[in-house]
């Protein structure tokens, strides 16, 4: 797993698990992620926890030609209908990109690709990405 001050991430398979502590995203740690993500040309999907942040507009710049070159799936996992709004509006320009409700998991990650043999395996993966960012969020407070 890798992580900075306000990301963590992981690989399992050929899809990125990546979630961000709560708050708004800092934008060199989530350029960093990014920056490590986006080079690796065997990934065909990413899962994000969202919180309240949302990429700058470089940042979705890059996430956007990353996606449409390599024709990535990419799963936004939510409970804020206005975030998924939002990934919506991206799906009215083509983008393989789909909000899901935290509840939702298993069809987020069968929508980017993973093998149904493998879900539980990915839940677990993902589930300590999200623990790792949920704890970057107790230490900036601490």
């Amino acid at each position: 797993m890798f992580q900075n001050a306000t990301t963590a991430w992981d690989y399992f398979d050929d899809v990125v698990f990546v979630a961000h502590r709560p708050g708004p995203l800092v934008e060199a740690d989530f350029d960093a992620y990014l920056d490590d993500m986006l080079p690796r040309h065997g990934l065909k999907g990413f899962v994000v926890r969202a919180s309240h942040g949302a990429p700058s507009p470089t940042q979705r710049e890059r996430i956007h030609r990353w996606i449409e070159q390599n024709k990535r799936h990419g799963a936004v996992m939510t409970d804020s209908v206005l975030a998924r709004g939002g990934v919506t509006a991206l799906r009215w320009f083509g983008l393989p990109v789909r909000a899901f409700a935290q509840h939702e998991l298993d069809a987020a990650l069968k929508f980017v690709g993973v093998q149904p043999a493998k879900i539980e395996h990915a839940h677990a993966r993902l589930q300590g990405v999200i623990l790792a960012a949920d704890a970057l969020s107790r230490a900036s407070v601490a």
